[in-house]
């Protein structure tokens, strides 16, 4: 079974940002690195940040902000979905993780 991947819209605006260091580091032409983002872009379920709850924002302002308020989003939508964060941003998952969240997806056993 496929899992389902859900991001709130704010990831269209991470791409946009960092789009010469993902170039930079991709190991793969741009006609390569343009197939590989259409395909995760099919995959993503994209989700408006106003329709998650207000109490999950505030539940995610107080876990992100020392840690990365860039982050609000993703951690909001994971509470408001009740799912588990997949991300590879340690230094996110270890100040998480000192608050008492501990719903991380392990690429490892998926």
């Amino acid at each position: 079974m496929e899992r389902r991947l859900y991001t709130p819209t704010y990831f269209a605006v991470e791409l946009y940002k960092h789009r010469q260091r993902i170039a930079k580091n991709a190991k793969a032409t741009e006609s390569e690195q343009v197939e590989y983002l259409e395909k995760v872009l099919h995959r993503v379920r994209f989700f408006a940040e106003e329709l998650i709850e207000t109490v999950h924002f505030f539940e995610a302002f107080r876990l992100c902000k020392d840690v990365d308020l860039d982050d609000l989003s993703y951690v909001a939508l994971t509470l408001q979905l009740n799912a588990d964060l997949w991300t590879r941003d340690e230094e996110l998952k270890t100040g998480l993780r000192a608050k008492g969240f501990t719903r991380f997806f392990d690429e490892t056993h998926a």
